[in-house]
């Protein structure tokens, strides 16, 4: 037994939701240090073999259903480092050392990632590593990042006593990070790129911003938001301490998913279909399905829990 209760929910909550496939994503457990599949449907969906790698993993992004990931790894000597897996959806695993980092933001479909160690950061396109950019150069301490993918660009929330600063940083000038906008401040805590603007997550105000020609409220009541995402052509799902808040971008309307737990990872299982909504730990994986009846089931862990 775990210390949630609705473990022991009815098959039924989740009768309607379909996985669609034998594998659907992958789902990365960081008590084992591993990346499992995840097989089966609703009431009977499982967490397959784990995949071999040649190193272990301690951080794990994963996106497009497994089409790509990046991962944060200690080598021999114990200084961290950024990998880029490639093949989890095929069965042709590639590995590809990229540089040293201690964590990542990684964009929706694996594509771009922006590499973050104490000293600098660096943009990834694929497995091309831009040069090091030192924090230091930055308008301020780094607080989110999204990204755009034509021109293929990190955009950075910087924020300070004084302002907020959107920087873009950019593959075709990587070592160049250019300021395209001050704000008034606020803390950055999760942003994201979609329906052609900024959306930022403001801890300061527990507000959602959409930052465009203006920079206007979105939504309100966001307490330590952890994550947005697009979930439709202008849905917006935003994981914060009161759970999941979608917010229709086109009329403003917002509903409310109540969570066991407090969410502090928000990615898609599936492309545009289901999200896991915690990292694994001593519980189970919380899936939400937003695209259907916004149902949530439990996927067990290998075992149980620990």
């Amino acid at each position: 037994m775990t210390r949630w209760s609705i473990l022991a929910l009815p098959a039924a909550l989740a009768a309607q939701v379909t996985l669609g496939g034998s594998h659907t994503g992958f789902v990365f457990d960081e008590l084992r240090h591993e990346i499992r599949p995840v097989i089966g449907e609703p009431g009977a969906a499982y967490l397959g073999a784990a995949v071999v790698l040649p190193f272990r993993p301690e951080q794990v992004w994963i996106r497009n259903g497994g089409a790509a990931a990046i991962a944060i790894a200690k080598n021999e000597e114990g200084a961290a480092e950024a990998w880029r897996i490639g093949g989890l959806k095929s069965g042709a695993l590639e590995t590809v050392r990229l540089a040293s980092a201690e964590s990542a933001w990684v964009s929706t479909d694996g594509n771009l990632a922006l590499l973050a160690s104490e000293g600098h950061v660096r943009l990834v396109s694929g497995s091309i590593v831009g040069d090091p950019v030192p924090r230091d150069s930055l308008p301020g301490p780094l607080g989110a990042v999204a990204f755009q993918p034509e021109p293929e660009c990190a955009i950075l929330a910087t924020a300070n006593e004084e302002h907020t600063a959107i920087v873009h940083l950019c593959a075709g000038a990587p070592a160049e990070p250019r300021v395209e906008r001050y704000l008034e401040p606020t803390v950055p805590t999760a942003m994201t790129r979609a329906f052609g603007v900024l959306w930022i997550a403001d801890r300061a105000s527990s507000r959602l911003l959409r930052v465009g020609e203006s920079v206007d409220t979105a939504a309100e009541g966001l307490d330590d938001a952890a994550g947005i995402q697009a979930v439709s052509r202008s849905e917006l799902a935003i994981a914060h301490r009161g759970g999941i808040a979608v917010v229709d971008t086109a009329n403003g309307s917002a509903a409310s998913i109540d969570l066991p737990l407090t969410p502090d990872r928000l990615e898609y299982l599936a492309p545009g279909r289901i999200l896991v909504c915690n990292r694994l730990r001593e519980d189970p994986v919380l899936v939400i399905d937003l695209e259907q009846n916004r149902e949530t089931f439990f996927i067990p862990l290998p075992g149980g829990t620990r």
